[in-house]
């Protein structure tokens, strides 16, 4: 859509057409936010032919660079569609399979240990700012659909029950993942605090969930923002 409304000159609030599909492509991502010098986790990116040719040596470059556990997704994908929380080498198979119905690139990645983010970046070429990131909660192994975006369903904590200079390194990481994958407008940075190593970023999100349950409105209220002057402050950008 972001790429029709700019061939037709429709102002929009998308991402940007290399933005929001380097958004959803998280293993080309990557490569970007490393060469920007971002925290992301370790990973391994696997393409299905070769998966297919090389099954043996794809389990053993996985377990050399990340062990178990491990985690497996889509590389573009989101919403947690087919991800999971690998412990042993029997379970890999079912996972990727259950993967590869998604997209020919799937990715294994570290688990990370931590406290869950997101945070709401907004705006345009240099007037960009993050709003307090929020903590989520989850009850299993990672956040699962319905947590993110159910009434009820979704725990959060704004802001974080972290040490300011935390929260403010948060956020200018989150708005450097912004302008480094070309983004505009809006968009919500998903990432993790780890004691001891700081940000690491797991993806982000364009354009964010505006569900009733979303952190956006809490993020939001935290800098005087109502729901209503919030888009216009959108509408405006």
């Amino acid at each position: 859509f972001p790429g029709l409304f700019e061939i037709l000159g429709i102002p929009n609030n998308g991402a940007s057409v290399a933005g929001g599909a380097l958004s959803m492509d998280k293993y080309r991502q990557r490569g970007i936010l490393i060469s920007e010098g971002i925290d992301v986790p370790k990973y391994v990116g696997i393409e299905l032919e070769n998966w297919k040719l090389n099954q043996v040596k794809v389990v053993e470059r996985i377990e050399q660079a990340l062990g178990y556990p491990f985690m497996v997704k889509p590389s573009r994908e989101g919403s947690s569609t087919a991800l999971c929380k690998l412990r042993k080498r029997d379970e890999i198979e079912k996972a990727f399979d259950n993967a590869f119905k998604y997209d020919n690139i799937i990715l294994a990645e570290e688990v990370l240990e931590g406290m869950e983010l997101t945070t709401l970046v907004y705006g345009l070429d240099d007037e960009v700012k993050a709003l307090p990131p929020s903590e989520l909660l989850k009850e299993g192994d990672f956040l699962t659909a319905e947590e993110k975006f159910l009434p009820g369903g979704a725990r959060m904590i704004t802001p974080p029950r972290l040490p300011e200079e935390a929260i403010e390194k948060i956020r200018e990481v989150s708005i450097k993942v912004f302008k480094s994958l070309g983004l505009k407008i809006y968009s919500r940075i998903d990432s993790f605090w780890i004691e001891g190593r700081g940000v690491v970023v797991l993806e982000p999100n364009n354009p964010p969930a505006m569900t009733p349950s979303t952190a956006l409105w809490l993020q939001a209220a935290e800098v005087g923002f109502n729901t209503t002057k919030f888009l216009d402050e959108l509408i405006n950008i």
